[in-house]
Parts: structure tokens; C-alpha cells; sequence
């Protein structure tokens, strides 16, 4: 009612925010398939004082998309930005892209149309019109297996090239099947553990030396214990040996 709007309009629990995700696999079979996670359903909410209505989304996206970019260089002199070419969306992405507001709708008991912008509008025309490039661009500078082609070793050396590692999404092999975040920090890990190793033998600063043997780190519990017993953020965090 016009109470229960007003009352989420005026008060604070009313935020422009994406509420959850649902993360599953759109290739396989319906049920009972063990195929792997390649689409998302992104729900969000947001308040309009102007029209003072509540609005709901729903947003699907493709983990897997078949369209494919590429990075060029232009220049053998490493200043010089290279060319970066961001593809249309290939027709059997678009399709995919219905296919996955199908099956939601499916689910909800609702028809695909439901889930249109506008009304009448058919869900094909939405998607095709609509439809836009995301943020997780990976795999520019992949790494393969020796024999394979790629631009880094197992270890995320370029190839080729002493000491100069890839610490970031491009050096991932695959699109991951989720956000790019997490697999980012683990290719940064996995980089500077390999340069760590490689650089064997040498004389570690002291920081690194001293977190290595645990002197200036404290544990995630201890991190927690300290910030719900303080109002105020501890200045020791743990350090990591880069």
C-alpha cells in the first residue's frame, strides 16, 4: 500500500544496491546435470522519490560468453598502450542470455516476457537491444602448458623473458565461473609465490623476512576478536610477502 512505500521511501532500509546473486549451470541438463557454473542472475532493488515507487530488477548474465576480444600490440616499445578490441555480442550469446530469463521464469511460474523493461515488448528484442559488455575482461595473456599457445609458463612468467611475471585476470587460462576478484588475488599469490622462488639464494628485505616468521602478523580471529571489542580500527594488519 501507499503507507508501506512511503514508509521504505523516507527510511534508511531503502538503498539503490544489488541484494543477492544466484550463481548455475545453463548448459546442461535441467536437473540432475553436473555441468559447469556459466550464468548468473544478478536481483537489485532501488527507490524512485520522483515517482515514489520501490523498483525491482532482475539481471542475467553470461560467465562464459562465446564472444571473444582481443589484445594487440602495437609497438615493440613497452610504452606505447596497446590495442584493445572489445567484440559485438555474438548471436549465441544473445540466445543464451534468453535463455537464461526462460529459465527463471520457469522457476518463478512467470512468462519470459515478464521480465522485459516495458511491457509488450518481446524478451528476444529486450535482450538484443539491452544487452551491454561487462567488467571481467580476462585472458589476454593466458598461460598455457609448454607446446601450447599462450603468453605465460605454469609459473605466470612471461615467456621468453626473466623475471616479468603476469599478476592479474589476463593471465588466467579460462573465464572464471564467477566475479573476477577472487581469482585475481589467487593469480597475484600464485605470481609472487613463483618470483619468490625463482629469486632463491637472496637476501629477503626484513619485512618479508620477519612476516615470513610470523612476527608482525596476527591471525584473521585475532583481527576480529580485536574489532568487535574496539570501536576504533587496529593499526596492525597482516602483512603478506610480496
Amino acid at each position: 500500500g501507499s503507507d508501506l512505500v512511503d514508509s521504505m521511501l523516507n527510511g534508511t532500509g531503502c538503498k539503490n544496491r544489488e541484494w543477492f546473486n544466484m550463481f548455475f549451470n545453463l548448459t546442461g541438463p535441467p536437473s540432475g546435470g553436473d555441468g559447469i557454473v556459466d550464468a548468473e542472475v544478478r536481483f537489485f532493488a532501488g527507490c524512485n522519490a520522483t515517482r515514489k515507487t520501490v523498483d525491482f530488477g532482475v539481471e542475467a548474465v553470461l560467465l562464459h560468453p562465446e564472444s571473444k576480444g582481443r589484445v594487440v600490440l602495437a609497438s615493440a616499445n613497452p610504452e606505447v598502450m596497446p590495442v584493445v578490441e572489445f567484440p559485438p555480442l555474438w548471436e549465441s550469446d544473445y540466445d543464451r542470455l534468453e535463455l537464461i530469463y526462460k529459465r527463471l521464469a520457469e522457476a518463478l511460474g512467470m512468462l519470459p516476457e515478464d521480465f522485459a523493461n516495458e511491457r509488450g515488448r518481446p524478451l528476444a528484442e529486450v535482450v538484443r537491444s539491452d544487452a551491454y559488455l561487462y567488467q571481467h575482461v580476462c585472458c589476454s595473456a593466458r598461460v598455457a602448458r609448454p607446446g601450447e599457445p599462450g603468453v605465460c609458463n605454469e609459473d605466470l612468467q612471461v615467456r621468453g623473458v626473466s623475471g616479468l611475471y603476469v599478476a592479474d585476470a589476463a593471465a588466467l587460462p579460462f573465464t572464471p565461473s564467477s566475479h573476477t576478484s577472487a581469482p585475481a588475488l589467487l593469480m597475484g599469490e600464485l605470481a609472487a609465490s613463483s618470483a619468490w622462488e625463482a629469486t632463491a639464494g637472496r637476501t629477503p628485505p626484513a619485512r618479508v623476512e620477519a612476516a615470513r616468521r610470523g612476527q608482525t602478523r596476527a591471525s584473521r580471529a585475532e583481527l576480529l576478536a580485536r574489532q568487535s571489542s574496539s570501536a576504533t580500527v587496529s593499526e596492525e594488519v597482516p602483512r603478506v610477502p610480496l
